[in-house]
C-alpha cells in the first residue's frame, strides 16, 4: 500500500496596515456625486475606507505571517514532526526550516503517494509559502484549488446554504469537534492546527487509516 502524507498548516498573521505601494495600487474613493455637504462626504469616504480595509485584510495577497506551525505525518504510525514559528520576523528562515518536509514531499510526488494539506484556511498558508518561500512552497500551485489535495475543515462547511443561517464552528461542534469555548480561526496557530487534526480524525479518514495523533 502506498503512503499517504498529511500536512497540518495553521497560521496567524500581522495586523493590516496600509503600505505606500498598496496605496498606489487601490482606486480612490470618491462620495456620490450628489454629496454636496463636506462633512457628509467626509463621513463617507471615511467609512467605505474602513470597510474597504477590512476585506483588504482577509486577502492572502496583503497577509503576513505572525506565527506558522506545521505538523508533518510521512506515513508512517507515530508523532508528527513538527516545525513551529511562534514568532516570524524579516530574518525568519521559512523556507530552511521546512526544507527537509518540502524534501519529503518532493520525493512523494515521485513516488506517486498520496499527499493531503489540511489546515483552516490551509489554502492562504499554500498560497503564501509557494508565491513568497518558493523553496517551501511544499506543493505545485494548482493543487491548491482541489479538494481532493487540500481540505479545510472551516471552509468545506462554510457553504452558502450553511452559512447563512448557520456558523460553520457550531457544525463542528455538534460534529463532536473539541475546540475552546472562546476558538475562533486564525487566532492561535496550535488551536487552528488541532481543530483541523481532531476534524480531520473525525471527518475526513477512511476507518482503515489510522487517527493522526496531536
Amino acid at each position: 500500500m502506498k503512503k499517504k502524507h498529511i500536512v497540518v498548516l495553521a497560521a496567524t498573521y500581522a495586523p493590516f496596515a496600509r503600505t505606500a505601494d498598496l496605496e498606489r495600487g487601490l482606486v480612490p474613493i470618491e462620495a456620490p456625486k450628489n454629496y454636496v455637504d463636506p462633512v457628509k462626504k467626509e463621513h463617507y469616504i471615511r467609512e467605505e475606507n474602513a470597510r474597504r480595509d477590512g476585506v483588504l485584510a482577509t486577502l492572502w495577497p496583503l497577509k503576513t505571517f505572525e506565527s506558522l506551525r506545521v505538523c508533518y505525518y510521512d506515513g508512517s504510525p507515530g508523532e508528527p514532526q513538527v516545525v513551529l514559528f511562534e514568532s516570524i520576523g524579516p530574518d525568519t528562515d521559512i523556507a530552511g526550516a521546512l526544507a527537509p518536509i518540502a524534501s519529503a514531499l518532493e520525493a512523494a510526488v515521485e513516488a506517486d503517494e498520496t499527499i493531503q494539506f489540511v489546515g483552516v484556511g490551509v489554502r492562504d498558508i499554500l498560497r503564501i509559502l509557494r508565491t513568497r518561500y518558493a523553496d517551501a512552497g511544499l506543493v505545485p500551485y494548482p493543487w491548491i484549488s482541489e479538494q481532493r489535495n487540500v481540505i479545510d475543515p472551516v471552509g468545506m462547511l462554510d457553504t452558502e446554504k450553511i452559512n447563512k443561517h448557520l456558523n460553520p464552528l457550531y457544525v463542528l461542534r455538534q460534529s463532536g469537534i473539541a475546540m475552546p469555548d472562546d476558538y475562533r480561526p486564525g487566532q492561535s496557530s496550535i488551536d487552528d492546527c488541532n481543530v483541523a487534526i481532531r476534524s480531520y480524525n473525525a471527518l475526513c479518514r477512511t476507518r482503515s487509516q489510522p487517527e493522526l495523533a496531536l
